[in-house]
């Protein structure tokens, strides 16, 4: 792991003009929050950055999302000229590594407020309207979720029964005969990486799983990661809905919109179960899965 911090840490000082050596690997400060990545914070100048290493470069293993960094480089940029991203500053689309500015001034998004929920979703309309001209790879939330059920050993897959996953391709063939059009989409839309500042600006970070596919399950991760009354997800589906240009590939208005976006919300549960069975162990995590198990059992009867 030195080796790796040692090359990450290379790069960024090259990115900010500093000659090798201004900046030593034992300043670099561990300072991961998120589930995925590594990221250090570390200070010069008086400016405070973070440094991203991504676990794609850690350890290849079973249970890995897919990382676009190109799609992620576009997005980035795209975001910092809508003011959607005001932390980035560059990122190598090979090894994965990002820096950015450390902004302790922001905090998480509460799924209480529902001023910032509302902000979220406005975010969340912005980002599924950009038009890249080149199609970057595509996510498609099932092929990922079998890949992992899959990659379960015979005892993890005992906790995932074979019925439940005819269930969930049942469910994903409905979506698929939708026939929604691809969208780009952010793949990770939830409140740790929905940021808000003291003033109520909203900001999205954490984008290496941006690819064009099924906007409903942005919107699906959104509401599979929190705690809403079945009321609160139909208000603010309700709200995307309106806003967006979806409505106009449905002939069955709302209501058919809502179906759709319950069935995603199944199979995103699932997704993260699963990934979940194969991802470090952390009080975060384990947490997290218990959550997306609940909301399973919950919007599993409605489909």
């Amino acid at each position: 792991m030195y080796e790796l911090k040692h090359q990450a840490l290379l790069w960024a000082q090259e990115v900010l003009g500093l000659s090798k050596g201004s900046i030593n690997v034992d300043e670099l400060e561990d300072s991961s929050l998120g589930l995925h990545n590594k990221n250090y914070r570390f200070s010069f100048d008086g400016h405070d950055y973070f440094l991203r290493i991504p676990y794609s470069c850690i350890k290849a293993k079973a249970g890995a999302l897919p990382q676009h960094f190109q799609a992620e480089k576009c997005a980035l940029e795209r975001a910092r000229s809508e003011n959607l991203e005001p932390s980035f500053i560059a990122i190598d689309t090979n090894k994965g590594f990002k820096l950015g500015y450390f902004l302790p001034e922001l905090h998480q998004m509460n799924y209480h407020d529902d001023e910032a929920c509302t902000k979220a979703i406005s975010a969340l309309i912005q980002i599924h309207s950009w038009d890249f001209k080149k199609k970057y790879k595509h996510f498609n939330v099932f092929d990922i979720l079998t890949k992992f059920y899959k990659e379960l050993d015979e005892q993890a897959a005992g906790r995932f029964d074979v019925e439940l996953y005819r269930k969930l391709k049942h469910i994903n063939e409905s979506l698929e005969r939708a026939q929604l059009s691809d969208r780009f989409c952010h793949n990770d839309f939830y409140a740790p990486n929905i940021l808000c500042k003291s003033k109520g600006q909203i900001f999205v970070v954490d984008w290496e799983f941006a690819a064009f596919g099924n906007p409903l399950f942005d919107l699906a991760n959104f509401f599979a990661s929190s705690k809403m009354s079945f009321n609160r997800i139909a208000k603010f589906s309700k709200l995307y809905y309106s806003q967006s240009k979806i409505k106009e590939e449905l002939s069955d208005g709302f209501e058919q919109f809502h179906h759709l976006v319950i069935h995603a919300m199944v199979l995103s549960c699932a997704l993260w179960i699963l990934w979940a069975q194969h991802a470090c162990d952390s009080d975060t995590l384990r947490e997290y899965k218990r959550l997306w198990e609940t909301n399973l059992e919950r919007f599993l009867p409605l489909v």
